[in-house]
């Protein structure tokens, strides 16, 4: 089926969402893993912590997000399945 609709559309999460995210992340239930384990036994857990400790205090979303909205995004639908498409 052939659609040659497409819509244009800026990101725009809203706060409620940014706001579960930092719940969620203040919520992390860490595993007992060994130290020193690197990569080796999968996510090293070292890291994993210092990531989700950049997204509760240093990750700017909106900044980013601001700076994505300077691209055109457009949503449109190929054979039969919504695509996003971002130029």
């Amino acid at each position: 089926m052939k659609n040659d609709r497409t819509s244009s559309f800026q990101i725009d999460v809203p706060a409620a969402v940014l706001s579960d995210l930092q719940q969620r992340l203040a919520l992390t239930r860490w595993a007992n893993s060994p130290e020193e384990t690197g990569w080796d036994a999968g996510t090293d857990a070292r890291y994993l912590r210092e990531l989700i400790r950049y997204w509760q205090t240093t990750h700017d979303w909106h900044k980013h997000e601001t700076a994505l909205n300077q691209f055109a995004h457009f949503k449109s639908e190929i054979d039969g399945e919504p695509k996003t498409l971002l130029m």
